[in-house]
C-alpha cells in the first residue's frame, strides 16, 4: 500500500495542470503511471530509513509519513523535469531536505513516528548470556576458583 496517493499530491497545492506538465509530454492529462512510479520511489526512500527502527510497510500509514511521501514524490517529479521547467522550486528543495533530515532522525532513534513501539533495538555486539533454571535443575556456581584448570 503506497504511503500517499495522486489525490494527496493534488490536495497538497499542486494543480492538475502542473501535475500533468510534470508527468506527461502531451496534453493536459496527468500520467497516472508516472505518478505511481514516483510514489513508489518515495515509498522505497522512506522505508530505506525507517526500516532501521520499524517494521515496514507502515500500516496504518502515520500522517507524517503521508506528508513526507507527498513531498518526496513532488520532488522526484520536479527532478525528472527540472531541465524543462527551470529547476526544482527552492521551497520544494528545502522541504525535501527537511524530510530527509527527519527520516535520518527516525533511523537514529531521535524521532518517533508515533505508532506502536518500534521493534527492540539492534544488538550492540556485546555477548549476552541467558540462564534457565527450572524446577528439576540446580544452580551452578561458575566462579574463577571452580573453573581453574579448564
Amino acid at each position: 500500500m503506497p504511503y500517499c496517493t495522486q489525490q494527496d499530491i493534488l490536495n497538497s497545492g499542486i494543480s492538475e495542470k502542473e501535475l500533468s506538465e510534470l508527468t506527461s509530454d502531451v496534453g493536459d492529462v496527468i500520467d497516472a503511471a508516472t505518478v505511481a512510479a514516483a510514489i513508489k520511489k518515495a515509498d522505497d526512500e522512506i522505508e530505506g530509513y525507517v526500516a532501521v527502527k520499524y517494521d515496514v510497510p507502515l500500516l496504518p500509514v502515520p500522517s507524517v509519513v503521508n506528508t513526507w511521501c507527498v513531498t518526496i514524490t513532488k520532488y522526484r517529479l520536479f527532478e525528472g523535469r527540472a531541465h524543462r521547467l527551470g529547476g526544482i522550486p527552492a521551497a520544494l528543495e528545502s522541504q525535501y531536505k527537511a524530510v530527509i533530515g527527519s527520516l535520518k532522525d527516525v533511523a537514529r532513534g531521535l524521532l518517533s513516528l508515533g505508532v506502536d513501539p518500534p521493534p527492540p533495538a539492534k544488538s550492540t555486539g556485546q555477548p549476552s548470556v541467558e540462564t534457565n533454571v527450572g524446577d528439576n535443575e540446580t544452580s551452578r556456581d561458575f566462579s574463577k576458583s571452580k573453573l581453574t584448570g579448564f
